[in-house]
């Protein structure tokens, strides 16, 4: 189910708790949609340097 209003999907979580969600994610190979959608979030937060950095 999507957020009406086109709305973050991952409101709740902290951007230090993204980002490591996001790299977790990515070391244990979860789902390439999750991946995706964690992705799209830290664009939208504009976290973009601090993941590639990391």
């Amino acid at each position: 189910m999507h957020p009406k209003g086109g709305g973050s999907t991952v409101p709740h979580l902290s951007d230090q708790l993204l980002l490591y969600s996001y790299q977790q994610a990515q070391k244990y190979q979860l789902s390439l949609e999750f991946i995706q959608l964690l992705e799209r979030e830290i664009r939208k937060r504009a976290l973009e340097s601090i993941k590639l950095s990391s």
